[in-house]
């Protein structure tokens, strides 16, 4: 590939990336709660609400944190009564965590923002070329890690917007809703995802 084809991708991406978290996700969130929230805050509370039921390394990956970095970002929303914890009979290691009330309201006045304001963009555009672009984007995404040896726990934080058919979820260990498929329990769990976020 050319090298200023190349650049260009490069300049285009990071414009896109940046844009994305500090305008669609960073601002938004200081529009949107008073709470001292960070946005993988927000992100996981949008993943509780799709399915509570986690064991905090599930978290530690979503966050990109340690499992002690994890308790305390749960610690925090709980404390901020935004969160419900309750640790499980059948598994210790393992937690039931539910939006409150607040939570919910919190989580639905930050995707309705964020969305009110996206429509507003991409109505600007024929749907064709918003879809070609969100299965370029998919593309390119799942051509870069399929390059890569080891994935471990890569979580992409798909979170709210996951989707039964993702490619990029089969990669990695790190998806938390590939391993939820594994067992019973884990299939239920995502049959319910499933049918929420479809």
């Amino acid at each position: 590939m050319r090298p200023e084809i190349l650049r260009g991708f490069l300049h285009s991406a990071q414009i896109f990336t940046s844009t994305v978290r500090d305008v669609l996700g960073e601002k938004l969130l200081r529009e949107t709660t008073r709470y001292d929230l960070s946005l993988p805050q927000v992100e996981l509370l949008r993943l509780i609400e799709l399915n509570g039921d986690h064991q905090i390394r599930d978290i530690a990956c979503f966050l990109g944190v340690s499992r002690a970095g994890a308790s305390k970002n749960v610690d925090k929303l709980v404390r901020l009564g935004l969160l419900t914890r309750t640790v499980q009979d059948r598994d210790r290691r393992a937690m039931s965590l539910d939006l409150t009330t607040r939570g919910r309201n919190l989580v639905a006045r930050y995707e309705d923002h964020k969305r009110h304001r996206l429509t507003q963009v991409l109505d600007q555009l024929p749907a064709a070329d918003v879809a070609a672009l969100a299965r370029g984007l998919e593309q390119v995404s799942l051509l870069i890690l399929k390059q890569e040896d080891e994935l471990g726990d890569l979580c992409t934080k798909c979170g709210a917007y996951y989707s039964v058919n993702c490619p990029l979820r089969d990669l990695a260990d790190g998806c938390i809703y590939a391993r939820m498929e594994k067992g019973e329990a884990g299939a239920a769990a995502s049959r319910r995802v499933g049918a929420r976020a479809g």
